[in-house]
């Protein structure tokens, strides 16, 4: 399972600078090109629709093709990352993000499911594995602040995504295969309540991730290459914020008890980001609500996906995955044109459906798991 996992970890890295790379780059390069940071902020939404796109192309994709599709991901963020050696303005940058989000959606939704074949844990390890992405996250945009957005700087990143590119080649666990003759059952209504909290959630997410170095700019006054650090502490915090809450769940903590917790926390912050008159204290508030949601996405998806079966998981992921990231489209869309406060209240308005629609989660039936598990080799 060694190699495997490290392709795993490479993937889940590649997502993290994808993820980080562009919204760090927005102040510097609008202080660059002579532009307001809100005409680069379309970027948002077109990296969460290119993820959207390449989430559903990964739905049509044969269980058995799962690691081409993750290794043409890996190669899509890694081009996406050396456009940057030729961008030359807004028009560009954006198209840029789209192809970015395209390969984000192919890994994202390719190694969800190739997690699954390696564990029934698949909770713990998406834990782990969104962890190493806030990881990467963190640390994509500190040479940016300090030297600037540079093409060199940027496409120098796309190394990671390269090499996941090369190491999922090999030997795999096999995906479950359904007896001949067998009925396949559709994918059970009680989904929904998670595609409806995985919607707003990613929402929600996607507008701290995606205004976490303008946001600084804006109350903090921050020039525009030392505001990509607004970047990498938001991920620095969701980093925390996982391994916050994945240490009690190996511990045995239910998920459902860790996650109302921390959205609470959430959005409790974000109101209070949202009204406080202080600047400084709107900043450290917003830093709060980022610790807070931090292990929502794993939690969400993996609670799913951990009382489904292999085959099933394979189905049931590309949809849950593609509401996810549709959210992010979305909610980001409608607020391109807005550099303050305003998102905060949008922030809270999105975890509150979150909490609402989680209440209503069940652990989803299995029938005949058994049969399909047979094939999984669990990670020792």
């Amino acid at each position: 399972m060694t190699r495997p996992l490290w392709s795993l970890r490479l993937a889940f890295g590649g997502l993290g600078i994808t993820a980080s790379a562009f919204p760090a780059a927005i102040p510097s390069l609008a202080a660059q090109w002579d532009v307001q940071p809100a005409r680069l902020l379309p970027a948002v939404p077109l990296l969460f629709g290119g993820l959207l796109a390449g989430v559903l192309a990964t739905s049509l994709v044969p269980p058995r093709f799962l690691q081409r599709c993750l290794a043409l991901g890996g190669l899509l963020q890694a081009a996406a990352l050396l456009g940057f050696l030729v961008v030359a303005g807004p028009p560009v940058f954006w198209a840029l993000a789209a192809v970015a989000g395209i390969g984000f959606g192919l890994v994202e939704a390719s190694a969800t499911v190739l997690a699954r074949r390696l564990t029934t844990e698949v909770t713990s390890l998406l834990s782990q594995l969104t962890a190493l992405v806030a990881v990467a996250a963190a640390l994509t945009p500190l040479p940016l602040a300090v030297l600037g957005a540079t093409p060199r700087l940027v496409g120098c990143l796309a190394v990671v995504p390269l090499a996941a590119s090369i190491a999922v080649a090999g030997r795999w666990p096999p995906a479950a295969v359904h007896p001949v003759g067998r009925r396949r059952d559709g994918l059970p209504l009680v989904l929904v309540p998670a595609a409806v909290s995985l919607f707003a959630y990613v929402g929600a997410e996607s507008v701290l991730s995606g205004w976490s170095s303008v946001l600084p700019q804006v109350l903090l006054g921050l020039s525009g290459a030392s505001a990509a650090i607004g970047t990498s502490a938001f991920w620095c915090l969701l980093g925390a914020g996982r391994a916050l809450a994945w240490l009690p769940l190996r511990r045995g903590r239910q998920p459902r008890a860790l996650l109302r917790g921390f959205l609470g926390v959430a959005m409790v912050a974000s109101v209070g980001a949202a009204v406080v008159p202080s600047e400084p204290a709107a900043v450290a508030l917003v830093a709060v609500a980022c610790l807070g949601i931090a292990p929502s996405y794993a939690f969400l998806l993996g609670y799913a996906l951990e009382g489904v079966s292999t085959a099933r998981a394979a189905r049931a992921t590309g949809p849950l995955v593609a509401v996810g990231s549709l959210g992010g489209t979305v909610v980001p869309a409608l607020l391109v044109a807005h550099t303050g406060r305003t998102v905060l209240i949008w922030v809270a308005v999105m975890l509150v459906v979150v909490v609402a629609a989680a209440g209503g989660r069940r652990r989803l039936p299995e029938h005949g798991t058994s049969n399909d598990e047979s094939a999984e080799s669990p990670v020792g």
